[in-house]
C-alpha cells in the first residue's frame, strides 16, 4: 500500500484483502478475459437444444433431482 502513486481511502486493508485473497483475484482475471483461441460456433444452430443428453440422469440423482429428467424429455417432445 506505501508504494502506490495514488491515494486510495483504507489502502492498507484493501491491500491486506488483496493479499489474502490474491489467488482469487487471479482466477477472476482469468475468468473475465476473452481468450481468442477458444473454440468458436460456425452457426447459431449449433446453440438449439436439442433435448437431455444422456448424462442428466446421473447429474438428477446426484442432486436428488429426478423430476428434472422427466421435465426436461416432456419439454423436448413438446418442441418437435
Amino acid at each position: 500500500a506505501e508504494d502506490w502513486d495514488v491515494t486510495v481511502r483504507g489502502a492498507a486493508k484493501l491491500a491486506a484483502t488483496l493479499d489474502e485473497q490474491f489467488d482469487d483475484a487471479l482466477l477472476f482475471r482469468l475468468i473475465a478475459t476473452i481468450d481468442p483461441a477458444a473454440p468458436t460456433i460456425s452457426d447459431v444452430e449449433e446453440l438449439r437444444w436439442l433435448g437431455p443428453k444422456p448424462e442428466l440422469a446421473a447429474v438428477a440423482a446426484r442432486f436428488d433431482a429426478g423430476a428434472l429428467v422427466a421435465r426436461a424429455e416432456a419439454l423436448a417432445a413438446a418442441r418437435t
